[in-house]
């Protein structure tokens, strides 16, 4: 009996301490929180009354707190939309779409508890972007890589209709789809890049010059493989122009 119950002891303690570790792991893996850049804020369509922004994380730090940056983002937003001519919004609906992974768990967990703060002011969509298909883009054809590919092209255009969706509800306020990730650049690239191939009718080349210009650097980085290749899914399904995925050093 004692026996067994030196062995239970062991294994506890075995268990107790790899959870420490995973814990200590998970704590040093958060990423380094970007606050809100106005230079990375911009309006990417506009549907009917409502409007989609690309941009970086909503929080800023005040009074030494990290806190949702609503009403500076609002300010964002306006200068904006007057600069194109459109009416400045007192108030609007906003659904914030975090492209965040579990890296930034806690910041993902501060968007959550201001809508659920302030359910009048909009809501939080999270989306991952990240998918072992990310690592396939460079191997050579296979009945396996090119599956996993085109159920990764499969997700991100169930995603982009998703957020279309969202910005085209009717409601009483205007609607407005604010995607982003930490530093507004790779994983919001990816999205906005695919969202104007999908539905602004707009070729790669184009898209890439308009990312670039925004985010102040090519900004798919480790997503390039996924955009071409999601490219190459929008031509083939949709029946686009034969140079419609041409970009330098691309084989379109």
């Amino acid at each position: 009996m004692k026996k067994i119950n030196s062995v239970t002891a062991k294994f506890c303690l075995w268990i107790l301490v790899i959870s420490l570790v995973l814990i200590a792991v998970f704590l040093l893996l958060q990423k380094d929180v970007k606050e809100l850049d106005e230079r990375r804020v911009a309006l990417i369509d506009k549907i009917g009354n409502n409007y989609v922004f690309r941009g970086n994380n909503p929080f800023i730090i005040k009074d030494g707190k990290m806190i949702f940056a609503y009403d500076e983002i609002t300010s964002f937003f306006n200068k904006i939309l007057k600069k194109e001519g459109e009416k400045p919004l007192d108030d609007y609906y906003l659904i914030n779409v975090s492209l965040l992974d579990l890296d930034q768990y806690f910041i993902m967990k501060k968007e959550e508890e201001f809508f659920a703060q302030h359910p009048k002011n909009g809501e939080v969509i999270n989306f991952s972007t990240l998918s072992t298909s990310l690592l396939l883009g460079k191997f050579p054809n296979s009945s396996i890589v090119n599956k996993s590919l085109n159920d990764y092209n499969l997700w991100v255009s169930d995603r982009l209709k998703q957020i279309y969706e969202l910005a085209s509800k009717q409601t009483n306020k205007t609607v407005i789809v604010y995607i982003h990730c930490n530093s507004g650049r790779d994983r919001t690239g990816l999205i906005i890049t695919g969202y104007r191939l999908l539905f602004n009718n707009m070729p790669l080349g184009e898209t890439r010059m308009m990312d670039l210009k925004e985010a102040q650097r090519s900004s798919v980085a480790s997503y390039d493989e996924a955009i071409r290749s999601y490219c190459r899914y929008v031509k083939k399904t949709y029946n686009k122009p034969d140079d419609y995925c041409a970009y330098p050093n691309s084989p379109d």
